[in-house]
């Protein structure tokens, strides 16, 4: 995908070009911003954050927000009624909370008495979202392109906020356990929608929005059998790994040097690779779910919290 950093610089002109036309509340937004960036749907939200650092709905809301403070800070009879509409807010009150999440002062006070220090520091991240972060070699990261059979997934869908996680966790162990799913013998897998990838053992930002699938592997003849289980379940559904060839890599480590790995596999191996990406989301196959020696001696070394995991990107 040699051309994905000028395709993500036409999607960047366009959201620049019409920012008043989108919503960052709106349900469609990564559909209709992948189909402009010219990538599948189910990696756009991880490839705009491997690209720049920032997820674009936080991307569309600062912008929104320093335009709105403009035009709150010159001009001292437009009401908060305008400024909302001209940022294409839902509601005057949305626009409130948004802005002052953002820009640290609600926009009455910042209308009536605006902090141009704190206003241009909030402009500072618009200047560093190009920029590298936690940079790893190519060795470091290690990715290897080779060939993966096909694997059946029983999993569950986790859409909503992070502080539910542990839920859908609960029921998927619970699957496990009554259908006789050892992790021993039933691999874990995730499938990533959107990134930061979520710190399954202590998240930070319990608020937070995931999109993620949980899943454990099956055989054919598992499969079979609880085929009628999950027809029935309003939870539970099939998924597959598909056969073909994937970008992978391992990691043993934490979760932010993770993070920094998958944002190298997209915006640098990606993007340098004659491969393009298929409808197949980014998966991450948990390795820690039975510790290994390896896990066991890295957190007595390291004294925190790691995860072994092997991270696979399918490819075309």
């Amino acid at each position: 995908m040699k051309d994905l950093h000028a395709q993500f610089e036409v999607l960047l002109s366009y959201i620049d070009n019409n920012l008043p036309a989108i919503s960052a509340f709106d349900d469609n937004l990564n559909s209709r911003l992948a189909a402009i960036a010219g990538v599948a749907e189910v990696h756009f939200g991880a490839l705009f954050y491997s690209l720049f650092h920032t997820k674009v709905q936080d991307y569309i809301r600062l912008l929104k927000n320093l335009e709105a403070a403009q035009l709150l800070g010159f001009d001292k009879t437009i009401s908060l009624d305008t400024v909302a509409l001209k940022m294409g807010y839902p509601s005057t009150a949305a626009f409130i909370t948004a802005f002052t999440d953002s820009i640290g002062q609600s926009p009455q006070s910042f209308q009536a008495s605006p902090d141009w220090g704190n206003f241009f520091a909030k402009q500072q991240p618009l200047s560093t979202l190009a920029e590298g972060h936690e940079q790893f070699s190519a060795a470091e990261v290690n990715i290897q392109a080779s060939d993966l059979t096909a694997t059946e997934l029983v999993v569950i869908k986790h859409r909503g906020p992070a502080c539910y996680l542990s839920q859908s966790k609960n029921a998927l162990n619970a699957f496990r356990q009554k259908y006789h799913l050892s992790p021993s013998t039933s691999r874990t897998f995730n499938f990533v929608y959107d990134m930061p990838y979520p710190q399954i053992n202590a998240l930070a930002d319990e608020q937070s929005m995931l999109s993620l699938d949980i899943g454990v592997s099956v055989n054919q003849a598992q499969l079979t059998e609880l085929a009628p289980v999950i027809a029935e379940s309003g939870y539970f559904s099939n998924k597959s790994v598909a056969k073909g060839r994937y970008a992978q890599f391992y990691h043993l480590g934490s979760e932010k040097e993770l993070n920094s790995k998958i944002k190298y596999l997209y915006s640098h191996w990606l993007a340098a690779s004659d491969w393009t990406l298929t409808t197949q989301p980014l998966i991450i196959e948990r390795l820690d779910v039975i510790k290994s020696e390896a896990v066991e001696a890295a957190i007595a070394d390291d004294n925190q919290e790691l995860v072994e995991v092997r991270v696979y990107l399918k490819l075309q």
